[in-house]
């Protein structure tokens, strides 16, 4: 499920208007409408505040697990375990970073 529609069920579920959450979060309806129409997604503090007036967490806000979940099923695990295989190698390029005068490999 898409972040926009997730908002929109939570802000339902709890009967939130539209114009009362954006005063809550300190942006204009404009924005507001934009998310839950999967336009645009908010910046990280946003996302945070929505986190916090809802009761939940940012992951379940951006649906990780459900997407993590999907592609596991999708291809036997096998993406899932290219992208962590990527970022180990990824991590070990910048642990040599400072070392021998070079700024690493950017």
């Amino acid at each position: 499920m898409k972040f926009g529609e997730t908002l929109q069920l939570l802000m339902e579920k709890h009967g939130i208007p539209q114009k009362q959450l954006a005063n809550v979060l300190r942006i204009s309806t404009t924005m507001l409408t934009n998310y839950t129409r999967c336009i645009l997604e908010p910046d990280f503090d946003t996302l945070k505040r929505i986190a916090v007036f809802f009761e939940v967490r940012t992951d379940d806000l951006l649906d990780y697990q459900g997407a993590a979940k999907q592609e596991r099923t999708s291809d036997g695990g096998r993406a899932s375990a290219g992208i962590l295989k990527h970022a180990a190698g990824t991590a070990a390029d910048f642990s040599g970073a400072g070392q021998g005068g070079g700024a690493g490999r950017l």
